[in-house]
């Protein structure tokens, strides 16, 4: 193809589990074989073999498209689960890296954010080295608060001190562009935080607003660094406690009567959190205040489905009725 796929592209065409079990059979060599079998400018056809649990091994047939800036990926594989399965994942990673050939185009800054990110997924839940902060040292607050858009929140920052007795003094507020050059190091500011400064600048145009809304995957990439950092904080950075890590929770959604009028989509998370809007998608739980991810983003029981091949309907439909479809739609 013309232009070269990403991590972000492979990660938003298949599910978060098949992603990230993909992206564990990469790592350890489990991919056996991969061929390209066809390809032009917007498409590629790809097969392979991919080490399965024990001695067995699964064959695989992807089919990648672009169109402008979007990404196709239909995975067929001979295991048990049968499409967009973690054998699939684990060939479109290998191809990405091994095997394309095209430009990187506009995609490739997004796709070192997500080289990044990855990582991440590993690490999550410890912090970044930094300086500790001693008494009286000046350091830079991480302040969240919610909007008036639906699962989109706003940052602020605070240049404020470390008091003897513990606790942080009542600092001042900064705008994002007092500490997004490198040319220009506040005392308050640390590695770290030049760097988060850097990604902010990249989400919006003015870097001299006082607070700004974090959204998609570069809200996602900010904020987990910003948590890692140990001084972000829910609302009130002087009398709550910094947010930490939290486990996976259940993200919930069901069709709702409007009393006879309609009806809606309810979405809600077990234990109850507000929902965030990044990408990949995030809980906030302020009374515990801890941040932490979905074990199903995008879980669909409802939905229609395109096919390459005539000859794939039924293997599509067996697969989605094991994945826990209640009625799909599939067509070629």
């Amino acid at each position: 193809m013309k232009e070269k796929i990403n991590r972000g592209d492979i990660r938003q065409c298949l599910n978060q589990r098949a992603y990230n079990r993909g992206k564990d059979y990469f790592e350890r060599h489990r991919v056996l074989r991969v061929s390209i079998e066809q390809e032009d400018d917007i498409s590629v056809e790809l097969s392979g073999e991919v080490k399965g649990g024990g001695a067995r091994v699964y064959q695989q047939e992807i089919f990648i498209s672009r169109v402008g800036d979007t990404v196709n990926i239909r995975g067929y594989c001979s295991c048990p689960v049968s499409f967009q399965c973690k054998h699939v994942a684990a060939i479109c990673l290998h191809y990405a890296t091994y095997l394309q050939k095209g430009k990187g185009g506009n995609t490739q800054p997004q796709d070192s954010c997500l080289s990044w990110l990855d990582s991440l997924h590993e690490t999550q839940a410890g912090s970044i080295s930094q300086t500790p902060p001693a008494a009286g040292s000046q350091l830079l607050v991480y302040q969240l608060s919610g909007t008036r858009a639906t699962g989109k929140m706003a940052v602020s920052f605070y240049a404020t001190r470390m008091l003897k007795k513990g606790g942080l003094g009542k600092g001042r507020a900064i705008s994002l562009h007092n500490f997004d050059s490198s040319y220009h190091s506040p005392d308050y500011a640390q590695p770290v935080d030049l760097e988060i400064g850097k990604i902010l600048s990249a989400m919006h145009r003015s870097s001299w607003d006082a607070s700004l809304t974090l959204n998609g995957e570069l809200g996602f990439l900010a904020l987990t660094k910003m948590i890692q950092t140990g001084r972000c904080v829910w609302q009130d950075y002087r009398n709550n406690p910094p947010l930490t890590f939290g486990t996976p929770r259940e993200l919930q959604h069901q069709w709702m009567d409007d009393g006879g009028k309609g009806t809606h989509l309810q979405i809600g998370l077990e234990p109850e959190a507000q929902l965030l809007l990044t990408e990949p998608p995030l809980y906030l739980d302020p009374q515990a205040s801890v941040v932490g991810p979905l074990t199903n983003p995008a879980a669909a029981e409802y939905q229609v489905l395109g096919v390459f091949a005539a000859d794939k309907l039924e293997v599509v439909a067996q697969a989605l009725a094991s994945l826990g479809s209640h009625r799909a739609l599939i067509v070629h």
